[in-house]
């Protein structure tokens, strides 16, 4: 078992329609933040030598094709996040095994044989779970989040995997990664990046994390383009005030604060790792 300090930053790479809460909204509104988003992102990271996963949506394809090669050169990893973020609770399980195996026929593209994979909005659940892990393509799974109280998220039931370390779980050579989250006035509250270190306060954030960071020897982050992108953006019209107040606010400092996270990890002495390589330092 890999006993070190592990960190895992990864972005899902979607663009600003493919949340839920604009599902219907006509995505010519707003100009794509893909890019601009995931460029912020890797130039924060790579400042400071860290290599990250990238679960990409295959409809965002085509945007960063011309970029693929050059991150796999530079050490980062690409996973999947759905052909067109639909929810996976909500899709077939034909529809689901269709998916799986456009990803498997993209990434043959770029000599990728082995995929790891996280559902939006951590929608997986039980049955798609063990479709994706008797998967001819996918090693790992990230999208066990433990927040029952979350409308969006399905609790995963990962009865016969055996615990390895601190939040990461394996059954027959196939791995569960779960996301990081932390115990606040009894509601389990994600410390791992995402909306959280945008809509919490800083100080509430930083307090959670530092006392997870005591507590345990894994962290996963992980954040969006949106999040990360500097182009102003406005929600289509419609949009309920809550949700523009939820999509927007903060986002000028999610950079900031990453780099602060990235700052703690280091004090903290955690080593920063991709999932498939931390999965082939396990192994070997």
């Amino acid at each position: 078992m890999n006993s070190n300090k592990i960190a895992f930053f990864s972005i899902d790479v979607e663009d600003w329609y493919h949340l839920e809460y604009f599902t219907n909204a006509d995505k010519n509104l707003n100009p794509s933040i893909t890019l601009d988003g995931l460029n912020n992102y890797i130039e924060l990271l790579e400042k400071y030598d860290i290599k990250s996963t990238l679960f990409l949506v295959g409809t965002e394809a085509e945007k960063i094709k011309l970029s693929i090669d050059k991150l796999l050169s530079r050490g980062h990893e690409f996973g999947y996040h759905s052909k067109n973020h639909k929810l996976v609770s909500k899709i077939s399980d034909e529809l689901f095994i269709e998916e799986l195996d456009y990803a498997f026929n993209f990434y043959a593209k770029y000599n990728i044989t082995e995929i790891g994979y996280r559902a939006p909005c951590f929608s997986l659940g039980k049955s798609k779970l063990e479709i994706l892990k008797n998967h001819k393509s996918f090693i790992y799974d990230s999208s066990f989040i433990n927040q029952p109280q979350h409308p969006l998220y399905s609790p995963l039931d990962l009865s016969g995997f055996k615990k390895t370390n601190d939040g990461i779980y394996t059954k027959n050579g196939f791995y569960e990664f779960e996301v990081s989250t932390e115990k606040f006035l009894g509601i389990n509250i994600p410390i791992s990046g995402g909306g959280y270190i945008r809509l919490l306060p800083w100080f509430i954030y930083k307090f959670l994390l530092k006392r997870y960071l005591n507590n345990h020897n894994t962290y996963s982050f992980y954040i969006h383009p949106f999040e990360t992108s500097s182009i102003k953006l406005a929600p289509p019209q419609g949009t309920s005030i809550l949700t523009r107040i939820r999509f927007n606010y903060n986002r000028r400092k999610v950079l900031t604060r990453m780099e602060k996270v990235i700052k703690i990890l280091k004090k903290a002495d955690f080593k920063f790792m991709t999932y498939k390589d931390y999965l082939n330092e396990d192994i070997n």
